[in-house]
């Protein structure tokens, strides 16, 4: 059974390929489906991953995959899916309006202020998710999951669920990052304010919390339409709401102003 040192290294070793010339050309995709290939239409984040897995000897614990969900789906059917990293887990990411899990790559490592060190195919330096090149990356926001795979007999890791409505601990950083973090601190306020129904406390800004989120702001902002999709109309309430400047731009400065408005009161 491989380790996961064993699937770092062959990793490790791939870091600096770069696609090309053509999108998504590169001899990752060439292993995955048998021929050379390339297009808009092979994405191949998740198959660097099964590639590795492949030459790691590891195809029983990491599954050859190219669909991002799929990979997902198939830990979660064994019951090796959680929320918290761990060396040579599998972590799929959720970017904002794919409304699915949409990349995916390897952990490296855990650092102590909770974010984690990947090796990913097919990024670049923006950290985008078809980027065409293998790199390190440090993550902190829009992780989906985690897939343990399962080392040496390993058992599955318990994933003890969130707890609705409980104060997070702590001041929020007021960095500007729209992470988990800032994400659960506003779905507790959202409930402690009488939102309904009551939001599940994950740190994941989906339809619900949006739906939220609007209707807050509709009672001490209005107009807001409640749609679950964040417009023009939410963010010039949310800007209003938190002081920040109104430029109808949700950006880091807004979020700046949203986490120092948690830290001192509910929005």
């Amino acid at each position: 059974m491989s380790s996961p040192n064993q699937v770092l290294s062959v990793a490790r070793s791939q870091l600096g390929i770069v696609e090309g010339p053509r999108a998504n050309e590169v001899k990752f995709n060439d292993w995955y489906y048998g021929r050379h290939i390339y297009g808009s239409s092979y994405a191949w984040c998740a198959v660097f991953v099964s590639w590795v897995a492949a030459v790691a000897g590891a195809t029983a614990v990491i599954p050859k995959h190219a669909y991002t969900p799929s990979g997902a789906a198939w830990f979660q059917a064994r019951g090796r899916w959680g929320s918290t990293p761990r060396v040579g887990a599998v972590v799929y990411f959720r970017w904002p309006g794919m409304g699915r899990i949409s990349h995916v790559g390897l952990v490296e490592a855990v650092r102590s202020d909770g974010s984690i060190v990947t090796i990913e195919g097919n990024t670049d330096a923006q950290g985008s998710r078809t980027g065409g090149r293998v790199m390190r990356k440090i993550r902190r926001s829009y992780i989906a999951g985690y897939g343990y795979p399962n080392y040496d007999g390993s058992t599955p890791p318990v994933t003890i669920p969130p707890t609705p409505a409980t104060p997070a601990a702590g001041r929020l950083a007021v960095d500007g990052d729209l992470g988990p973090a800032t994400i659960a601190r506003l779905q507790q306020s959202l409930n402690r304010t009488g939102g309904r129904p009551v939001l599940t406390v994950d740190g994941r800004f989906g339809p619900a919390s949006k739906r939220a989120l609007q209707a807050r702001l509709n009672h001490t902002n209005p107009p807001v339409a409640v749609d679950g999709q964040i417009g023009r109309q939410t963010v010039r309430a949310l800007q209003r709401n938190v002081g920040a400047q109104v430029d109808i731009v949700w950006g880091p400065a807004t979020t700046k102003a949203l986490q120092s408005t948690l830290n001192r009161r509910e929005l």
